[in-house]
């Protein structure tokens, strides 16, 4: 983080020049040459929380520069979520002056309030809802620290989720996809509705139902849970003479 200095020892044939890719690294000495010969170069203080990298390129090489960045603290480190997501914060605490900056590293993390400040601060952030089964991590770089964020899966997803079918009886079949260790329970929360197979009960399977026919002109809506998951089943109505 502190400013510094140091050189690049060139090996070369004809002539070369050195370019610095930041202004925070300055070429003292060597900024062109002809043959062998030595780049000496400072790096201003960072005065950020953030690691920073920059380049200097002598000819068709390239000489790489990472400087790290103040140390500060973040609070809390970690948090989960289940999976209908949800918000937070983290406060930030760094010496005066420090400035830090943030950014999502998941497109299902989101910022919601200034992402950078100076010194002390306050980021919020949201979680998306998610579908899956599987618990997912992701994660905030805020003030050059990870924050960590885990979110539990559902414990069953149903697809479909959404069944439209016509007047006469028919077939329904949908899928349960859930983890191995998971155990469900199919039930129909509407008379009309019938399991004929019900599958394994656990892990990934498939359900076979049966519908009955609408004796109604009106629409009908029906549903079948399993453990927190529901599938909807709409069904016409008799059509009009």
């Amino acid at each position: 983080k502190e400013g510094d200095g140091a050189s690049i020892v060139v090996t070369a044939t004809g002539e070369w020049t050195a370019v610095s890719s930041d202004d925070w690294i300055d070429i003292k000495l060597g900024a062109s040459g002809n043959g062998n010969g030595r780049v000496v170069y400072v790096v201003d203080r960072n005065t950020t929380a953030d690691t920073r990298e920059g380049t200097i390129t002598v000819g068709d090489a390239t000489h790489t520069i990472v400087q790290q960045g103040n140390a500060g603290q973040i609070s809390p480190s970690s948090k989960e979520f289940d999976h209908g997501g949800g918000t937070g914060s983290i406060e930030i605490t760094l010496l005066a002056g420090v400035q830090w900056s943030a950014i999502a590293n998941n497109d299902w993390i989101r910022l919601t309030s200034k992402p950078s400040g100076m010194t002390k601060g306050s980021l919020g952030y949201s979680v998306d809802p998610y579908s899956g089964v599987e618990s997912r991590a992701g994660s905030i770089t805020v003030a050059g620290k990870t924050f960590n964020i885990t979110q539990t899966g559902r414990d069953v997803v149903l697809t479909p989720a959404l069944v439209e079918k016509g007047q006469g009886s028919d077939i329904v079949l949908f899928t349960v996809s859930s983890l191995d260790a998971t155990n469900w329970e199919v039930q129909p929360m509407d008379g009309w509705i019938n399991v004929i197979d019900e599958g394994p009960g656990f892990g990934d399977g498939n359900v076979t139902l049966s519908i009955s026919s609408n004796p109604s002109y009106l629409l009908r809506e029906g549903r079948v849970q399993v453990n927190d998951a529901t599938l909807l089943i709409r069904q016409k109505g008799v059509a009009n003479p």
